[in-house]
C-alpha cells in the first residue's frame, strides 16, 4: 500500500522501534430462519464512502484524538524493535521503546523536549558505557534533547501522529483507484473495515463507524523496518505529561 508506506516512519534511536497481532473474529452468521431478526445486524455506516475518504477521515480522527495508546513491532536487520506509547494528542507522549540485544528506554516528550531513561543493557550495548562506576552513576537517570535533535529527537516522530499518518492526508488521484475496501469483520469484538492497496502488501483496519479511527496498520515491507505493525487504542482518559525532576536528569554528558 503506497499510502501506508509513506505513513510509516523508518524511525529510531539506536535502531529502535514497535507490537501486537491481528486477531480477526468470524463475521456474524445470519440466523437460519429468515423471519428472525438479527439483533447484531447494523447498517454499515461506511458503505457509501470511498476507500480514500475512509483512509483520510480515519487518520484525521486518530490524529485529533486527545489520547491514543500506540503500540507496535517491527524487524530492524534481524532485531525486534517494539514501542508502547501513550500519546497526548499534540502535547507529547510517554512510554517505552526497546530493541532486542540493545535494551530499552523510557521516554517522556512534552511537545518540544524529549527525556529518555535507558536501562543498563541500553547503556552497555547502545552507548558503550560498561564501567560499573559509570553505570551506577547513570542508573535511573534521564538524558534529554530537543525534538529537532538528530539523534534523540528522532524518537519523537512516533509521538506526533500527524507525522506518522501524513501519507493518508493527501492521496494522489492516480492512486485512489488502487485503494479498496474489504468486507466488514471484527477484531476483538470491534466491527472493523479493512482498506488495502492492490499494488502493495500493506493494509489498515479502521473502526466501522460514521467517524472512523485507525485500529491497526500493517506493513510487511515498511521502509526501515520490516513486518511493521501499529495498533491504536483509545483509552478515553487524558495522558499526563510530567517532565522528570532535575535531580534525575544528566547534564554535561556521561
Amino acid at each position: 500500500m503506497a499510502t501506508v508506506r509513506r505513513s510509516a516512519p523508518g524511525v529510531l534511536l539506536a535502531g529502535a522501534l514497535a507490537v501486537t497481532s491481528v486477531a480477526c473474529g468470524p463475521s456474524h452468521t445470519p440466523p437460519p430462519r429468515a423471519v428472525m431478526l438479527d439483533a447484531q445486524a447494523v447498517v454499515d455506516p461506511l458503505a457509501a464512502d470511498t476507500s480514500v475518504w475512509v483512509l483520510q477521515h480515519a487518520s484525521a480522527n486518530t490524529a485529533a484524538a486527545f489520547a491514543v495508546h500506540l503500540t507496535g513491532t517491527g524487524d530492524d536487520s534481524g532485531q525486534t524493535v517494539t514501542f508502547d506509547l501513550s500519546v497526548a494528542g499534540s502535547d507529547g507522549c510517554t512510554g517505552t521503546v526497546a530493541e532486542t540485544k540493545e535494551g530499552s528506554v523510557q521516554l517522556i516528550f512534552d511537545g518540544s523536549t524529549v527525556w529518555i531513561k535507558p536501562d543498563d543493557e541500553f547503556w552497555r550495548e547502545a552507548t558503550g558505557v560498561t564501567d560499573p562506576a559509570q553505570l551506577a552513576a547513570v542508573e535511573g537517570k534521564y538524558i534529554t534533547a530537543t525534538a529537532s535533535d538528530s539523534s534523540l529527537g528522532k524518537i519523537t516522530s512516533l509521538c506526533q501522529l500527524n507525522t506518522v499518518l501524513k501519507g493518508f492526508a493527501s492521496i494522489p488521484a492516480a492512486d485512489a483507484q488502487d485503494e479498496i475496501k474489504g468486507p466488514v469483520t471484527r477484531i476483538n469484538g470491534q466491527r472493523v473495515l479493512k482498506v488495502s492497496d492492490t499494488k502493495d502488501s500493506a493494509y489498515v483496519y479502521v473502526t466501522d463507524t460514521a467517524q472512523p479511527k485507525l485500529l491497526q496498520l500493517i506493513d510487511p515491507d515498511a521502509d526501515g523496518l520490516t513486518g511493521l505493525t501499529y495498533t491504536f487504542g483509545y483509552p478515553g482518559t487524558p495522558v499526563a505529561i510530567t517532565p522528570p525532576p532535575a535531580s534525575e536528569i544528566i547534564t554535561g554528558g556521561y
